[in-house]
């Protein structure tokens, strides 16, 4: 089952993926009727949720998301242009009856990145953003005026240390 590379015993990469996966997770939030239950990846996860592992691939390790890694360990290679999308919405599922291969368009128009940021009420300094301290742009991003006001507080010192105006010119001499 396992081969040997070197001094070293290769595993497959299924055999490492079912050792970091819990396959009795949560039954997923909507389509309920639809999809079984969740396989949780136990693994590393990064900063946005998704499981994450080093493979060895063309001959060096590789960071690779682990629901991307079962879908082509099971199903097969994902086709051109195309990624992983989660039906469940459970970032750290990895059950590939869960996963479907779309373009990132149709992920991004599927996902709720939009609706997470207009739903934020801390700014990544702690600043409450829920009152009237944060503003939404015109692009639905929630901002800090707080931070706004301290950011263009120190570009201000800084450009006039320099002898620029706001907009990075010189300024006349009197």
């Amino acid at each position: 089952m396992n081969e040997r590379v070197g001094s070293r015993v290769k595993t497959p990469v299924l055999l490492k993926l079912l050792k970091r996966t819990n396959t009795r997770g949560p039954v997923p939030p909507i389509r309920q009727w639809r999809y079984g239950r969740c396989w949780l990846w136990t693994g590393t996860v990064n900063d946005r949720g998704y499981g994450v592992l080093v493979l060895w691939v063309n001959g060096k390790n590789k960071l690779v998301k682990a629901h991307r890694a079962m879908f082509e360990a099971v199903i097969g290679p994902m086709p051109d242009g195309m990624e992983p999308d989660h039906l469940c919405r459970v970032r750290r599922c990895v059950n590939p009856e869960h996963l479907e291969p779309v373009t990132h368009g149709e992920n991004l128009a599927r996902g709720d990145t939009t609706n997470w940021l207009r739903r934020r009420q801390i700014c990544a300094n702690g600043h409450d953003v829920s009152g009237p301290n944060g503003r939404l742009t015109p692009t639905g991003r929630r901002r800090c005026r707080q931070c706004n006001r301290e950011y263009m507080q120190r570009r201000t010192a800084r450009l006039n240390a320099d002898g620029l105006t706001s907009r990075g010119t010189m300024r006349r001499q009197k």
